[in-house]
């Protein structure tokens, strides 16, 4: 798997280490990132050819100094034996970003200690983005035209879109967003504090996903 053109890249050291078919992970997400390096049978240069196509698709959004920073944060942490929920999406849309694949979905399969049916949860974390279009996670049913403004102070009402606007968390202003709670939510001026996201899910300022709320379009650079 590894050839000359990537040893310059800190992924040079991984595709070495898949080719004699060792595994330095210690965490959950970083050995599933290193299964699907070996079962997509990617190789250094399929590898390059896909982030270059993720820094062309991340420029529209960051400017191309933002997104060569992305590239250069996104390499460094995928390459660690150990990587958080932030750095197994970016693994994830680098994959998808020439359009292979329509959409990326995770589950968990309860299997009964006994007998019984497997219980499957899943989530859909990212969809393939429409056709000329800047929303990252861009869905065909999706009508962005609709969404509503939301300001603090503000009630979002479920399975609405909503364009958000005046939070105190900058990144989160102008991103259009969908309560999925089922309820009425109330949101401040602080609502977003400390938030984040991976793919459309919104993590709270411990990191915890927020189930409350999917994201449509990508936060703003810092």
């Amino acid at each position: 798997m590894a050839d000359n053109s990537s040893k310059k890249s800190p992924m040079s050291e991984l595709f070495n280490e898949l080719d004699a078919g060792l595994d330095s992970s210690t965490g959950i997400l970083a050995r599933l990132w290193r299964i699907m390096l070996k079962r997509l049978n990617i190789e250094p240069h399929m590898w390059e050819r896909l982030l270059n196509k993720w820094v062309e698709n991340n420029t529209e959004i960051y400017g191309r100094a933002g997104a060569n920073t992305k590239k250069g944060n996104a390499v460094r942490s995928l390459v660690k034996r150990t990587l958080t929920w932030k750095n197994f999406m970016d693994a994830i849309s680098i994959i998808c970003s020439t359009g292979k694949y329509k959409m990326v979905r995770f589950e968990v399969h309860l299997v009964p200690a006994v007998e019984g049916d497997t219980e499957v949860v899943g989530i859909n974390v990212w969809h393939k983005p429409q056709e000329n279009s800047k929303h990252l996670h861009g869905d065909p049913s999706v009508n962005f035209n609709e969404a509503e403004i939301l300001k603090p102070g503000d009630i979002a009402h479920p399975d609405k879109l909503y364009l958000l606007q005046n939070f105190k968390n900058n990144k989160f202003n102008g991103v259009v967003i969908k309560n999925v709670s089922g309820g009425d939510i109330k949101v401040s001026e602080d609502y977003f504090h400390g938030a984040s996201a991976i793919g459309q899910l919104l993590l709270d300022e411990d990191g915890v996903i927020d189930d409350h709320w999917r994201l449509y379009t990508p936060l703003k650079a810092d």
